[in-house]
């Protein structure tokens, strides 16, 4: 651990040894100098990480505020918070395939937001909405307080900049991201008592909240427990070399907690499921393929919209290595063993942590040594650069960087019209980009990949699904659906994204926008509309769906 000790105060006598003796006046002169300026310090601190802290609060409110919802993915999860709001009860299956699909999820986060939607009069996007910008807020104070744990003043600063700033953490604002952003607060509250108690001997008590916390964040995200046990058994490691056997006991003891929290899950999964819900967790953890370590990622650098995402990377990096020749190993380790299984959240923390260390342990350093006279003036230009450019970084328009898609208002109007007119177990094929929102909203089954994971069957989804977004012809789609052996009743059709809408001319749907997206996917209509089995039932400017059950598809 790196924090500053405070140097002891000599209220009189010598300076040092043969040194002249100030008397006791002059002493506590000195002395009260002192300590006015370790307060003065403190108090620019202070303002320094409020600044930093509010730059992060504002980048956040201003992506959830000016974003349609829903927003990017959650589908799934919005269809099992509903479910729970109706029923008062977690389902058994999510009815997405003809079979359904087994719920394996996690229970505490759909029951949470079920009960808020059940109890008060709040709409279900509406809260998820602003749950993911609350919890995201409250993960800049949780992280500014784990950071302080590991760097002295000026590192911690930037490196809550760092975080107040990253991509990775501000972008966390689709409507999955009310599930996402509390289990990452709990993590890094898990975090921060873990390590309390296995640094300081604060006693059971840390000991205690690190357990709980590490067990309620399973019970809402598991990929998010997952990278907090990883960093408790990396605390536990680390720091066990110095207690020996009591940081084992510490370790376990955390772990051993947990498992009780999660007992409730796991009595739910076995009433559920039987026996078989073991395989289907098995299959939830490793049926998605996933990167181990970030550094991989890192080194794909190549052209990129978002420059200030490897500028992080970048310090952070720096700031790891510096950390490991300086002799702190323990963010070099960190930042290899953390899991990119989902959400980047989680790698955000070693990346954060060494941007700071990078400028406060060597680019300032270095300045005061080699530039005395002006590094304050140079400092001072550094900060405002910095925080001009990581504001235009993480507040760049949507047109401008990758973002999740917004759902438009004439894809509402379809799904309205599906859930309207189709059956519950209307099966319907989506050549597009909207995913687990067509059968959440729609409420009609569908081959998403999302929920698949629990079968074993993520990955055959997933290569289905991108490969009907760009789908050439109707006979290639059959050939794909043969394949995975899916059926299909209805065909969903959507227009490409920033691609614009179609225009009514004539009584006839046309496109009025350019590129080769746009070009395939009319394309592809036309294959379709020239099949005399298939008939068009609804069309507005952005979505077509087609009724194909009067053609032999049968396999």
């Amino acid at each position: 651990m790196f924090r500053p000790g405070r140097a002891p105060v000599r209220l009189g006598g010598r300076s040092g040894p043969g040194g002249p003796s100030r008397g006791p006046l002059l002493g506590r002169a000195a002395a009260a100098m002192r300590w006015q300026g370790a307060d003065w310090r403190r108090i620019q601190s202070f303002w320094r990480i409020g600044l930093f802290l509010l730059v992060g609060l504002l980048v956040r409110w201003r992506f959830v505020a000016q974003s349609a919802y829903p927003l990017g993915e959650g589908g799934l999860f919005y269809y099992v918070i509903q479910y729970v709001a109706d029923h008062g009860a977690l389902p058994v299956e999510i009815p997405y395939y003809s079979g359904g699909i087994p719920f394996v999820y996690p229970p505490l986060g759909f029951l949470s937001y079920g009960a808020i939607v059940r109890y008060t009069s709040l709409s279900l996007l509406t809260v998820m909405r602003w749950a993911s910008f609350l919890f995201s807020s409250l993960s800049l104070f949780v992280f500014a307080a784990l950071a302080r744990r590991f760097l002295r003043e000026v590192a911690w600063e930037f490196a809550v900049l760092s975080f107040a700033t990253l991509p990775s953490t501000v972008w966390h604002t689709a409507a999955s991201d009310s599930v996402r952003n509390l289990a990452f607060v709990l993590l890094l509250a898990g975090a921060f008592f873990a390590h309390g108690a296995l640094t300081e001997q604060r006693g059971w008590r840390w000991t205690a909240a690190a357990g709980l916390l590490l067990g309620l964040t399973a019970l809402v995200h598991p990929p998010a427990a997952l990278g907090l046990g990883l960093i408790v058994a990396l605390f536990t490691i680390y720091y066990g070399v110095e207690w020996g056997g009591r940081g084992l006991l510490v370790g376990g003891s955390i772990g051993g907690l947990a498992a009780i929290v999660m007992l409730p899950w796991f009595l739910f999964l076995y009433r559920s499921h039987g026996p078989g819900f073991v395989a289907m967790l098995r299959n939830g953890f490793f049926s998605r393929p996933h990167a181990t370590i970030w550094l991989f990622s890192l080194l794909k650098f190549g052209p990129t919209r978002e420059p200030f995402a490897h500028l992080w990377a970048v310090l952070g990096v720096v700031g790891v290595i510096c950390a490991w020749v300086a002799g702190n190993g323990l963010l070099a380790l960190w930042f290899l063993i953390t899991p990119l299984h989902w959400s980047d959240h989680i790698y955000s923390l070693p990346l954060a942590l060494g941007a700071g260390w990078s400028i406060g342990e060597v680019i300032l350093p270095w300045m005061r040594a080699r530039v005395v006279h002006s590094w304050r003036a140079v400092a001072a230009v550094l900060l405002c650069a910095l925080l001009f450019y990581a504001t235009l970084g993480a507040t760049t328009p949507a047109d401008y960087r990758e973002m999740q898609p917004q759902v438009t208002k004439a894809r509402l109007e379809a799904w309205e019209w599906m859930s309207d007119h189709l059956a519950a177990d209307s099966w319907v094929t989506i050549v597009g980009e909207d995913s687990e929102w067509v059968p959440a909203m729609a409420q009609v089954c569908s081959n998403i990949p999302q929920g698949a994971e629990w079968t074993g069957q993520f990955v055959d989804y997933a290569w289905m699904y991108n490969a009907l977004v760009s789908v050439p012809t109707y006979d290639e789609l059959l050939r794909i659906l043969r394949h995975y052996r899916q059926p299909i009743a209805y065909l969903y059709v959507s227009t490409p994204p920033g691609s614009g809408s179609w225009d009514g001319r004539d009584g006839e749907w046309v496109y009025h926008s350019e590129g080769e997206p746009l070009r395939h996917r009319q394309a592809f209509r036309r294959s379709v509309e020239q099949q005399a089995c298939v008939q068009r039932v609804y069309e507005n400017e952005e979505v077509v769906l087609f009724d194909l059950r009067a053609c032999d598809l049968s396999w």
